[in-house]
């Protein structure tokens, strides 16, 4: 799509030299003091210094926590699984008690009916 722009003439404005501006001076430009910046005192130093030595060990005791944490990690999941294995374990050991109590039980329930018959036996042999 096309678009007709009419042509405008604009007039030149006569400006001078912005040099010229500098020479004239009720505008000249002020002079501003060079800015250096400030030396660094001896005191400033060991503080940079100290704040420096801070941060770094800061970061180490942070690596060194993180170390830590990924240890105390492993060990809780170690815990963890003896915990469940021994867990295991006992309700094994419960059933295997249980198991050898009924046993014992049935092993007992002839020696108790032959026991309960001999009594019957005497008592009929009293009672006569």
């Amino acid at each position: 799509m096309k678009f007709n722009i009419p042509k405008v003439d604009i007039p030149k404005l006569d400006v001078p030299n912005f040099d010229s501006f500098r020479s004239t001076p009720s505008i000249e430009m002020p002079k501003l003091p060079e800015i250096k910046p400030a030396p660094i005192v001896p005191n400033q130093e060991k503080q940079i210094k100290l704040m420096t030595d801070m941060v770094n060990k800061q970061s180490e005791m942070i690596n060194q926590q993180t170390e830590l944490i990924k240890k105390q990690n492993e060990l809780i999941a170690l815990i963890r699984e003896e915990a469940i294995s021994s867990s295991k374990q006992s309700r094994l050991a419960m059933c295997l008690t249980l198991i050898g109590l009924i046993t014992g039980f049935i092993q007992i329930i002839p020696t108790l009916a032959s026991w309960i018959k001999g009594l019957l036996l005497l008592l009929e042999t009293i009672s006569k």
